[in-house]
């Protein structure tokens, strides 16, 4: 296995959740792990901002119209405001990341990029040619999966293009055996090289 040692996260917006690789109708997919908890969090982080955001409506209301402490209840409001956009923005992301899919269809010698295949607004679709493809290669890198976590060091797979660009297949795998296994599967059904 070919591996970049210690190496930056190469598309570092995506939440690092767990990916399947399995096959249909002739195609090789690559999605999210839609485990409970993953579930779980969707809700409670969607839930959680809408009390955050009642609340902070409800201060701006008694800013404006209020007869003492105005600018209290307008910084708290301004806080509540913030606390609502972070989980709601945490929520929308895991949407994203967990609906994300990527096809490797070998018939077509295509490679179809669903950012997020049940909202447009949270993901793009991008089809790529198998000869855009230069390899695949595995990072290392070192990360945080939840924000009071102790750093573990964690493993990807990304897919390079010809142009430079890089694609994040595989955001995160806890062990390299693990990335190796699924690096040679993929290496072996699209023939694409690993770097």
């Amino acid at each position: 296995m070919n591996m970049n040692e210690d190496s930056p996260r190469i598309e570092n917006d995506h939440i690092l959740l767990e990916y399947n690789l399995s096959e249909s109708a002739g195609k090789l997919l690559v999605k999210c792990q839609k485990t409970t908890d993953l579930i779980l969090e969707i809700v409670l982080m969607v839930v959680l901002s809408l009390p955050f955001t009642l609340g902070g409506l409800y201060l701006i209301e008694q800013a404006l119209y209020g007869v003492s402490n105005r600018s209290l209840y307008g910084a708290v409001a301004a806080v509540l405001f913030v606390v609502a956009v972070v989980f709601l923005a945490r929520g929308l992301a895991l949407i994203r990341d967990g609906f994300r899919r990527i096809e490797f269809s070998v018939e077509e010698g295509e490679i179809v990029v669903y950012g997020c295949y049940i909202c447009r607004l949270l993901g793009s679709k991008t089809t790529l040619r198998f000869f855009d493809a230069a390899g695949f290669r595995v990072n290392r890198f070192a990360c945080r999966r939840f924000p009071l976590s102790k750093p573990e060091t964690a493993y990807e797979i990304v897919l390079v293009r010809q142009n430079g660009d890089v694609i994040s297949v595989f955001p995160y795998f806890s062990n390299a055996e693990a990335a190796a296994e699924t690096l040679k599967r993929l290496t072996v059904y699209t023939s694409i090289p690993s770097l």
